[in-house]
């Protein structure tokens, strides 16, 4: 399958998920599984990347709000 390419491969993607939400991973078999695996492992790994760089880039209090986010132009 190849989502994105035509309509009909977005179609039998879409009926590939439903399949799988219904009847569990397996249904994929191997090559599938393997794939189906790989992005529940990217989903976890781009979760905790975007909650790292949240702590460290947001400001914490309005004093960092203030000192980093309303500065003056250089």
């Amino acid at each position: 399958m190849d989502p994105g390419k035509t309509p009909d491969a977005d179609k039998a993607y879409a009926i590939a998920l439903e399949r799988v939400a219904k009847d569990g991973p397996d249904v994929l078999g191997t090559e599938g599984h393997r794939d189906y695996n790989r992005m529940g492992r990217y989903t976890m790994e781009v979760t905790d990347i975007l909650a790292a760089i949240q702590d460290v880039l947001r400001p914490s209090t309005l004093e960092e709000l203030e000192d980093h986010g309303f500065r003056e132009g250089p």
